[in-house]
């Protein structure tokens, strides 16, 4: 005997009568039960969108006159350098004047401002001392370049 492969969509509860079953109620108390749940998730969504918008509104707002540099930054923050044309700090402050420092402070003030996660355009914590103990022994002023 073969097993039965077919599927009958009609054999399947819809989400009512699901919420029906498990709150004992009629199926046209629980259709409404559900479009309620759905109204109230799509407000729920919209309100954290609006947040967020809000936040990157916030963002730009606070870095004053540089609007390119803060969008270039927040592209890192959110790991979308992909999708613009740079694919490190470098190659984009290069492109543009900035310095590699400039980009990667603002880019950790949006990843904080927004609540956005560290990437792989971010250093690692433990290199970061490491920089920051050659910078101090080494200061820039006092090292000598033969050109």
């Amino acid at each position: 005997m073969e097993p039965h492969t077919t599927f009958d969509h009609a054999a399947l509860d819809s989400e009512a009568e699901i919420v029906a079953e498990e709150l004992r109620l009629s199926v046209a108390q629980a259709q409404r039960v559900v479009e309620w749940r759905r109204r109230q998730e799509a407000q729920s969504t919209r309100a954290t969108q609006a947040d967020q918008l809000g936040r990157v509104c916030q963002f730009f707002l606070a870095e004053g006159q540089n609007a390119r540099l803060a969008a270039v930054a927040l592209c890192f923050a959110a790991g979308l350098n992909r999708r613009i044309r740079w694919n490190s700090m470098r190659d984009a402050a290069k492109e543009l004047g900035y310095t590699v420092a400039e980009i990667s402070k603002l880019t950790l003030k949006a990843q904080d401002a927004l609540g956005l996660p560290r990437n792989l355009n971010n250093k690692r914590a433990e290199h970061a001392g490491t920089y920051s103990a050659v910078q101090s022994a080494n200061p820039w002023r006092s090292r000598k370049f033969k050109l």
